[in-house]
């Protein structure tokens, strides 16, 4: 009985869902673009004092860029240090130089071809926040 109960238990725990654990919610200001292909680093700015910004709640997320409003988007975390962006809406304004990178990142999985899609790598440094998609940006936002 202690031995199928034990293995039940397991399968459970390895069925359920993945929680966001770790990931810290409210709003973080993306402060540097790094584009590892071109090894260019952006900081972004808009000479007005606005910033592009995501905010994490639960498992949803929300943010904008200079141009667009992000809303309704959903995520989770299928590991330790792993993110994975599901479907958002935006305004979807012809984005900038300084927008494209983060819409992309949010997009990398829902435009992969393979199945399941790698996930975006996150770690957390004090007051600070890397996502770092598969393909080719890191993204450094701050409280």
């Amino acid at each position: 009985m202690f031995l199928l109960l034990t293995v039940i238990g397991i399968f459970g725990l390895s069925c359920s869902k993945s929680s966001n654990a770790g990931l810290p919610e409210g709003t973080w200001k993306l402060t540097t673009i790094y584009d590892r292909v071109n090894d260019i680093t952006l900081l972004p700015a808009n000479g007005t004092g606005d910033h592009i910004v995501l905010q994490f709640r639960g498992n949803s997320f929300s943010g904008s860029t200079f141009k667009n409003t992000i809303t309704d988007g959903s995520f989770t975390t299928p590991g330790a240090g792993k993110i994975v962006f599901g479907f958002y809406n935006t305004t979807y304004v012809e984005e900038d130089e300084f927008g494209h990178p983060l819409l992309s990142v949010l997009s990398s999985c829902l435009l992969s071809s393979s199945s399941p899609c790698k996930p975006c790598d996150y770690t957390l440094e004090g007051d600070k926040l890397i996502i770092s998609s598969p393909y080719i940006y890191e993204l450094t936002f701050e409280r």
